[in-house]
């Protein structure tokens, strides 16, 4: 079966939301490109996402863990307030038991609550009011055999990027996901052309994972 995971933002969505069980739906795709799991095989991944990027980080993040494949799998997770957290029940199951899945799970939270708290409390080393850079505390790891994989606002790019510039990661072992730039996901409407004459580039096709590197040499990309 597949799952959807759809925040009601908008006419489309507050259109689906209203849906009852047995009516028809149509999907098309997907659409674009995805993160690179078989040339990664082998390495550590960072998993950082933020609010929303949780969705599109979701299926990388079991695929890992399920897989074997990987040396060591990170999720740093940074959301708003408890309430907020997307699949949480998951999320506190990775807290508990993450460490026999070779996975290590840390979440910050901007709005304190009683639930917030409760979980610092039992997870004080992993849970903590802040930002999702602030999770990159004490954690150590070989930047030569390791690949990072973010997704979440616009802004948490700049600050994430940075943060594993400044830990000697290579551009080209980030990996971004952009889908926010995307409408008609097929090149057709424009809306996600970023470059410039002589350089340009559809998010919707030759995206939506893109390196850091593409980010340096493409313009308006992040």
């Amino acid at each position: 079966y597949i799952q959807l995971c759809i925040r009601k933002v908008g006419r489309m969505t507050r259109f689906i939301h209203r849906m009852k069980e047995g009516e028809v739906v149509g999907i098309r795709g997907p659409y674009g490109n995805g993160f690179p799991m078989e040339m990664m095989e082998g390495s550590n991944l960072i998993l950082v996402a933020g609010g929303l990027g949780m969705a599109p980080l979701r299926s990388v993040l079991w695929y890992a863990i399920d897989s074997g494949k990987y040396e060591h799998v990170w999720l740093l997770y940074g959301t708003k307030a408890y309430e907020d957290i997307l699949f949480r029940d998951e999320i506190i199951h990775l807290l508990k038991h993450g460490s026999s899945m070779n996975c290590s799970v840390k979440l910050a939270y901007e709005v304190e609550s009683p639930s917030c708290i409760y979980l610092e409390g039992g997870f004080s080393d992993r849970v903590c009011r802040g930002v999702v850079t602030d999770l990159f505390r004490g954690e150590e790891f070989d930047v030569n055999n390791t690949y990072a994989l973010i997704c979440g606002p616009p802004i948490m790019y700049k600050f994430v990027i940075k943060e594993l510039l400044d830990r000697k990661l290579s551009p080209g072992r980030i990996y971004m996901t952009l889908e926010r730039r995307m409408r008609c996901g097929v090149g057709k409407c424009g809306h996600c052309i970023v470059g410039t004459s002589t350089s340009i580039k559809y998010v919707c096709k030759d995206g939506p994972v893109f390196t850091y590197w593409d980010a340096l040499s493409t313009r308006g990309l992040i």
